[in-house]
């Protein structure tokens, strides 16, 4: 399935590529062939990096033990579930809008090796696009949601892990009936600390595994959003420009969704050394308020994801893309403006 869709699709558009006629069309093929081309490498990572993705599962499920409650955890996880069905809802309307096209001509530029403008082979053309956009659309979605549903377990780790700081407080011990022992909460301490250092690896392998996705992600989205902002000038046709929209979106929350659960995780680790401050520490023992001290020292340093370790996945990473995407698409349109005046 991989090869006959992927492959395939990448090939056919390539040969196109070398054979449009006009700018419009070279427009409307880079809306797609980079999609294509992305899609190769998130999968080709997803294949590689397997090993990692299940030391991953093994890290969430090993943290899980550490939430006595689990209401945050059930409410993230349920934000997950909207997140894949809105996801989901987005993609296949756009592959409906492409399926709605003008007769006989094919919704996506490709190349075929024989004549479309016969019925039957225009048909069987129009139906392998469809059905090959759709099911394209439903695999670029499932890997990038692997990434996302990570990065929102994390958040939901980070925000039990807050409480637990904040409600540090010494333990009372009932003696008698009208005397209490109170003990220091060292040992609850120790156990945050440990929380907070798996949740650290965890972010780590989170930004080794998926690198390539998020670098990927970037910088086809952002040639993809160009493309497709200076085609929707160009078009006329109102299904076009529908289908053209509803990529857009579709391409804006693809973006959108890592940078903003990227940066909820670096907000959130920030937040750790704040709420440990706001515990009942001054009732603590000597012994609590150095582990204290030590442990807000390494919590200054707030989790971060990047592709390589270069380009940081959050929201100005998103409001950069947008700025990118708006320069080509200025660029894009001075050149066409060129060729019409010649």
């Amino acid at each position: 399935m991989h090869l006959f869709f992927i492959e395939l699709d990448t090939y056919l558009q390539l040969v196109f590529l070398f054979t449009f006629e006009d700018f419009e069309d070279f427009a409307l093929l880079m809306t797609l062939l980079p999609t294509c081309i992305g899609l190769f490498f998130k999968t080709s990572n997803f294949a590689f990096k397997i090993k990692q993705i299940k030391q991953l599962m093994a890290i969430i499920e090993d943290l899980s033990t550490y939430c006595t409650k689990t209401e945050k955890l059930k409410k993230y996880l349920k934000k997950v579930d909207k997140i894949t069905k809105l996801f989901m809802t987005l993609a296949f309307c756009s592959c409906i809008c492409g399926a709605f096209h003008t007769m006989y001509e094919l919704p996506y530029k490709m190349w075929f090796p024989y004549d479309i403008n016969n019925r039957l082979n225009y048909w069987i053309s129009a139906i392998y696009q469809i059905i090959g956009s759709t099911i394209l659309a439903q695999v670029t979605i499932c890997i990038d949601l692997i990434p996302i549903i990570f990065m929102c377990y994390v958040i939901a780790f980070l925000d039990i892990l807050c409480d637990r700081l904040q409600a540090l407080k010494k333990e009372k011990i009932k003696i008698t009936e009208f005397e209490d022992f109170l003990v220091p909460s060292n040992e609850e301490l120790s156990k945050c600390i440990e929380f907070g250092i798996k949740i650290g690896k965890c972010v780590e392998l989170i930004e080794e595994t998926f690198s390539t996705i998020f670098f990927a992600q970037g910088f086809f989205s952002t040639l993809i959003l160009c493309t497709i902002s200076f085609s929707l000038s160009l078009v006329t046709d109102p299904v076009k420009f529908i289908r053209l929209f509803s990529y857009l979106i579709l391409m804006l929350v693809e973006i959108y969704l890592p940078c903003y659960f990227g940066n909820e995780i670096t907000l959130k680790s920030e937040k750790l050394s704040e709420n440990l401050f706001h515990s009942d520490w001054p009732e603590e023992n000597k012994k609590f308020r150095s582990n204290m001290l030590v442990a807000m020292e390494k919590m200054k340093r707030s989790f971060k994801i990047a592709a390589f370790g270069v380009f940081g996945v959050n929201m100005k990473t998103f409001s950069d893309v947008c700025r990118s995407t708006y320069s080509l698409f200025a660029v894009f349109k001075k050149i066409h403006g060129r060729k019409e005046n010649v």
